[in-house]
């Protein structure tokens, strides 16, 4: 079977992404995660982790294993309480867009 059908997407206007999960890419982004969890504590640069609180494509933990294993100086955390997994373009966009924009304007990039 080279993919499982999404349950149906909505009519959300900016949602580009795939209308199955391609079961070659799901085992790809497996090994990825794992490979990527062990090198977390190698991470030193700044780093802004926003997750929605409603998604239930990623396990609410991932966003505070991310904040606590990395070693950057500078590191924040943020919950969108009415986002769902694709927090840049769901309900609260605008104040993703704005955290961003603050966050880099702080560590100066």
């Amino acid at each position: 079977m080279p993919y499982i059908r999404k349950k149906q997407m909505g009519d959300d206007r900016f949602w580009q992404g795939y209308i199955v999960y391609p079961l070659k890419g799901t085992r790809e982004l497996l090994r990825l995660q794992c490979r990527v969890r062990g090198r977390l504590s190698h991470i030193n640069r700044p780093i802004l982790i926003v997750q929605g609180r409603l998604d239930t494509t990623i396990l609410p933990d991932a966003a505070q294993i991310i904040h606590r294993e990395v070693r950057s100086a500078v590191k924040e955390l943020h919950w969108m309480p009415d986002s769902r997994h694709c927090v840049i373009i769901d309900r609260e966009r605008e104040q993703v867009n704005q955290l961003t924009l603050d966050f880099l304007q702080r560590v100066g990039v």
